[in-house]
């Protein structure tokens, strides 16, 4: 009988192009294109720089395109340089769950990959589905109580994801999957420490590193190196090791809906519970033309697992880093209220220190709404209450954040957030180009045609 491994492994390489209905075809698309703008914006960012920099010094074969710049290096680098960019502004795509799952960080080794072996766009979207299929099994059905509770990083799940959707990729056979499977798992978890208290800069690397150790291991695999053929249900495997508990025929169940289309997007840049925040204060200040110098007092209701994390975490009141306001629901609600908006700019140094902003956060408050269990971790509900200075109160309740897969955003939504995330760094005919090769994925015969567009003329 075979192995849970194996199984996985199975389940992975059933996944075909020919297969896959327009739906999943077309959000692979999107779900890149979405990915594009957030490694783009975030290029530049202090700490992409810093790993790029270092990246470069080491040396590689010119083989995947560092997004964002003109240069190349081998695809393992690319992996970690282009997952930093991408993790850097924090404002990517997720799986609604218990802790975070952003199943696009396998897109960033996918893509480096691709450009490796000249993938057609059909093979691009086939390890994109295959990515996005597998990590939210593994935040659905694995942990006790859950991955996240037990001080491990959702980015422990890409260890699963990368090595079988870039199996697809390299061609590998069924032996080697499993091997690059093994390999990626066996050094692939990953602490969550670097998410507590003020964040550090390494946060934003914690997806590339796996990505990189992932896309090691495929290569590995493929010349022969071997593995452990249970590295998940074994007796030192990661369901008794790192995750305590794993449904096994959960994990396996055969595909129906796919998973891609159950991913969210940001229209906010913070994070699930963050995103309804947001959304109600802003909603709120619009109904009753508030102005949030005339706010008292702001509550945030969130579910208790929410209101618990956001509650022990005394840093969020004076967030020191890009990373650490990203997370503070106090402080993204309070920016967006003093600035009409909360994008990447809300999160620059000077804002972290702005009077105004922290002034509104001293006025905001975390509490437990019981109401709200009901809906999570499907859903990350927010209820917003505001007293004004004259002792009027207002209240209002976002269950389903805007772009959460009940209420998925359209092309021209998420067509205008890549636009905006991109603009500081591409010409408009550039952008223009990228969005018509998402729209029109599967017939790009090499992706190198898609990746030589976010070169030319670039500005970092």
């Amino acid at each position: 009988m075979n192995s849970t491994t194996e199984r996985l492994v199975d389940l992975a390489r059933g996944i075909h192009f020919e297969g896959l209905s327009d739906e999943v075809v077309r959000e692979a698309g999107r779900r890149l294109l979405d990915a594009l703008g957030c490694m783009i914006a975030g290029a530049d960012g202090l700490t992409t720089q810093q790993v790029r920099k270092t990246v470069l010094g080491l040396g590689g074969s010119p083989e995947s395109t560092i997004l964002g710049t003109k240069g190349f290096t081998s695809c393992e680098k690319a992996a970690l340089v282009n997952g930093t960019a991408l993790r850097f502004l924090d404002f990517m795509d997720g799986h609604p769950g218990p802790y975070p799952c952003h199943p696009c960080f396998n897109i960033p080794p996918i893509l480096a990959v691709a450009e490796r072996v000249r993938a057609s766009g059909k093979d691009l979207i086939t390890a994109i589905v295959t990515g996005y299929e597998v990590m939210p099994r593994f935040q659905e059905h694995a942990g006790l109580p859950d991955l996240g509770a037990r001080g491990w990083a959702g980015s422990t799940n890409l260890s699963f994801s990368i090595p079988l959707a870039c199996a697809h990729l390299l061609n590998l056979t069924r032996d080697e999957t499993i091997n690059a499977l093994g390999m990626s798992v066996l050094q692939g978890c990953v602490l969550d420490a670097s998410s507590h208290g003020q964040m550090p800069a390494s946060k934003s690397l914690l997806d590339g590193m796996v990505g990189m150790h992932a896309v090691v291991s495929a290569l590995l695999a493929q010349g022969g190196v071997t593995a452990p053929k249970e590295v998940i249900e074994g007796q030192a495997g990661y369901a008794s090791a790192v995750a305590g508990s794993c449904d096994l025929e959960g994990l396996l169940t055969p595909i129906g809906k796919y998973k891609i289309l159950e991913s969210y997007t940001k229209l906010y840049n913070t994070g699930k519970c963050g995103q309804t925040a947001v959304a109600a204060a802003l909603q709120l200040a619009q109904q009753h033309h508030l102005s949030w110098r005339d706010m008292s007092l702001i509550e945030i209701g969130l579910a208790k697992r929410d209101a618990d994390s956001q509650s022990r975490n005394l840093s969020s009141a004076r967030p020191e880093s890009r990373d650490t306001a990203n997370h503070s629901v106090r402080y993204c609600v309070a920016a967006a209220l003093v600035e009409g908006e909360l994008g990447y700019e809300q999160f620059e140094p000077e804002k972290l220190h702005s009077p105004e902003i922290l002034a509104l956060v001293d006025r905001t408050k975390v509490y437990w709404e019981k109401s709200h269990d009901t809906y999570w971790p499907a859903a990350n509900p927010s209820t917003i209450r505001i007293r004004t200075a004259s002792g009027q109160e207002y209240a209002k309740a976002v269950i389903v954040a805007p772009g959460h897969p009940s209420e998925p955003f359209s092309d021209e939504v998420l067509e205008h957030k890549f636009r905006h995330l991109a603009g500081r760094h591409l010409t408009s005919e550039q952008i223009a180009e990228v969005i018509d090769i998402t729209r029109r994925l599967d017939q790009l015969t090499d992706v190198r045609a898609l990746t030589d567009i976010l070169r030319p003329g670039s500005k970092i």
